[in-house]
């Protein structure tokens, strides 16, 4: 009797046993897994966005010219040195520097729903993929897309001495000269004219422009203090005072030298990867001030561990540590929280640009249960530029009870 209540024990026990195991292992759909996971036909694949970083850099190109006439500028003119350009230089500073965000598609957040044909809910995902609501139609954030170019914007400007043409660079002068002459029988010497052209010294051109740049100001003087007997009025008379100014300043760039601005926009995009351990950096590209900027092609790989040359980008941000394991199961929808990061653009030790900034695939990834998903009845609204959830709406509201 005891054997047989100890059989009648084991058999209720396997039995108990084998139950508990096969409602562990069966999976009641529907629900969502991790891409990699799936071993069935999914219904259809989400996407989690992640966060892409246009940088623009403006550079400006100060190139210096020096003047013809600048080891005559002090004599003439009585100028500075400190005025005067005094020999021809390249320099480089970086002028601006603007970061944009866009969400672009993390390959590594990719989601399958894995359906029960008894409940399939409404779902709605745009243009990238991503998410934006169960049974809900969800108001779809559009950022406006621009075309973009890697190629630098080159802004030229005249960068020559302008061909004045006033002052004459040669010397004409008529001299009498003797020639031999053969008359009957006798050679006899002629006085003959004729012009001789040479060539001026630059002092002496140097000299000349001088004396020209004073004319113009007494001309100037003469025409607004009115001493002319006749002279233009009105916007005829603001003309001919810009112009004697614009002939001045054209003169005078022959002794001081002339300094042209070229302004160059660099662009780079960045996307950053998921990292536990911050701060994160990126050398964009190599700057310094006699060269200018110094790309970096895929292929290139070009190393430079100068860290004054390197112009990176840094971000910085603070984990999230969820209070439960957040490892991604078959489960509800998966959804993720962006991280508020500390963006900086660095040149050497010199902070060019700070802003704070969300980024996507810093941020931590939680899932719903899977209850939302098998009673089909929870209305679900997923930012679709972030991947973060903005609305659940229960499907039983609580109803609050009359008052007696």
């Amino acid at each position: 009797m005891i054997k047989i209540k100890i059989g009648f024990i084991l058999i209720v026990g396997f039995a108990m046993f084998f139950t508990s195991c096969s409602k562990t292992t069966e999976l009641v759909k529907p629900y969502v897994v991790h891409h990699s996971e799936v071993k069935e036909s999914p219904l259809f694949l989400y996407n989690l966005p992640a966060t892409m970083l246009e940088i623009e850099v403006t550079i400006k190109q100060t190139q210096n010219f020096k003047g013809p006439y600048a080891d005559h500028a002090r004599k003439f003119l009585g100028l500075e040195p400190g005025s005067i350009i005094q020999r021809n230089s390249v320099f480089f500073t970086v002028s601006d520097v603007k970061v944009r965000p866009s969400q672009v598609q993390d390959s590594s957040q990719w989601y399958a729903f894995i359906h029960n044909p008894a409940l399939i809910p409404t779902f709605s995902v745009n243009e990238n993929s991503s998410l934006t609501g169960f049974n809900m139609v969800s108001a779809q954030l559009n950022a406006a897309k621009q075309k973009e170019t890697f190629n630098a914007r080159q802004e030229e400007t005249d960068r020559f001495f302008y061909d004045l043409g006033i002052q004459k660079v040669v010397d004409e002068e008529i001299q009498t000269v003797f020639r031999h002459v053969k008359r009957d029988s006798t050679i006899i010497k002629v006085p003959v004219q004729e012009t001789v052209k040479s060539k001026k010294s630059e002092e002496e051109m140097a000299r000349l422009t001088a004396e020209f740049i004073t004319k113009i100001k007494n001309q100037r003087y003469e025409l607004v203090a009115g001493l002319y007997e006749a002279f233009p009025e009105g916007r005829s008379l603001e003309a001919s005072i810009r112009e004697l100014y614009d002939v001045e300043n054209r003169y005078v760039q022959l002794f001081t030298g002339v300094s042209i601005d070229t302004t160059y926009s660099y662009k780079f995009f960045y996307t950053p990867e998921y990292e536990d351990v911050a701060p994160v950096s990126k050398v964009l590209c190599y700057f310094d001030h006699e060269n200018g900027i110094t790309l970096i092609s895929p292929r290139q790989q070009y190393s430079n561990n100068n860290k004054n040359q390197q112009l990176r980008i840094e971000i910085d941000f603070a984990k999230l540590q969820p209070l439960t394991n957040q490892k991604i199961i078959p489960a509800g929808p998966v959804y993720r929280i962006p991280a508020l990061c500390n963006l900086s653009v660095v040149h050497g030790d010199r902070v060019l640009y700070n802003s704070k900034l969300n980024i996507n695939q810093m941020g931590t990834i939680f899932q719903l249960p899977i209850d939302v998903l098998n009673q089909n009845r929870y209305k679900i609204e997923f930012d679709p530029e972030t991947g973060n959830m903005l609305k659940l709406q229960s499907p039983d509201p609580v109803q609050e009870k009359p008052k007696k």
